[in-house]
């Protein structure tokens, strides 16, 4: 049997909520279809951040999202106005609009969600270096020992741009 299309956000919420579960999950459900549907009528760009994560890996695999990120090749009063205008002729009997807001403006440092990301990256990239550096060692020392044993004098190690 094929499923009716919704003709209405009323309909479509409905379908939604037949799917079953809490509250939480019909929002999420929601925010997936309405991000979906932004970002294929989207002008030149691409969705990025948690909404693009979530409508490519989906619910299992990544967090909630209550954002819409998205990067634009256009000037944003360009991106903007295409924007609008093709969210105004709509998709599948649903139309939209652009609705302007203010710009957020956190006031200190410690509300920046990036620093713990930036911590974590820099560990990461801390601990494959000390594993790049132990290789190197245990290879060198292997060199070394491959040559003794072969009776031959063992080739002193140049510093390159490299190491």
């Amino acid at each position: 049997m094929v499923a009716k299309r919704p003709n209405s956000k009323r309909n479509l919420d409905m379908a939604l909520r037949r799917m079953g579960g809490a509250d939480e999950e019909f929002v999420r459900r929601r925010t997936l279809v309405a991000n979906a549907i932004v970002g294929n009528l989207m002008p030149a760009g691409a969705v990025k951040g948690g909404s693009a994560m979530k409508i490519r890996f989906g619910d299992k695999f990544t967090r909630a999202s209550t954002d819409f990120d998205a990067a634009r090749q256009e000037t944003l009063e360009i991106f903007l106005r295409e924007l609008g205008d093709a969210l105004a002729e709509g998709w599948e009997g649903f139309e939209g609009r652009v609705v302007p807001k203010q710009p957020a403006h956190p006031t200190s440092s410690s509300s920046f969600p990036n620093t713990k990301k930036k911590e974590f990256a820099r560990r990461i990239y801390e601990i494959i270096r000390e594993e790049q550096m132990k290789e190197k060692k245990e290879a060198g020392a292997a060199a070394k020992t491959a040559a003794t044993q072969e009776g031959e004098e063992p080739k002193p190690q140049t510093r390159t741009d490299e190491n």
